[in-house]
């Protein structure tokens, strides 16, 4: 099992970090602007200093998970060992037909085609045996 944690919430939280760090400088400059009536000679460094730090604050985090679990992993290696979840049977036939399908180079089924995914059910017959004569009700 690996113990690197998932990008996606770290990402997240940059992006919220780096949204609030660029309206905090947004309105900074605008009070500026308001108060002092001048121009700005340059809002460059400290917007990009202020978006290194942000970027530095999420990898330490990231940084800071990443080696808490692997850490855990290390301390409690019973812990570490989880088997899969077991598939049930509908999991198992979906890989089989998939893999059939492969190997006839058909392709896997797509969810959103009209073919249906399961061979139709077979219809009921009648039994056999004499047809009536509808004949022998005419007058």
């Amino acid at each position: 099992m690996s113990s690197r944690p998932r990008l996606k919430a770290f990402l997240w939280t940059g992006f919220v970090l780096v949204l609030g760090w660029l309206t905090f400088v947004t309105y900074q400059a605008i009070t500026y602007l308001e108060t002092d009536e001048m121009t700005m000679r340059n809002i460059a460094p400290p917007t990009l200093v202020g978006l290194a730090a942000v970027c530095g604050v999420v990898a330490l985090l990231y940084g800071a998970v990443w080696g808490g679990k692997a850490l855990m992993q290390w301390v409690n290696p019973r812990l570490a060992v989880t088997q899969p979840a077991p598939l049930t049977a509908e999991q198992i036939a979906e890989r089989e037909r998939t893999y059939a399908l492969e190997i006839r180079a058909v392709g896997p089924p797509c969810k959103w085609s009209a073919r249906p995914t399961q061979p139709p059910k077979p219809t009921t017959r009648k039994p056999a045996g004499p047809t009536p004569s509808f004949s022998a009700h005419r007058e």
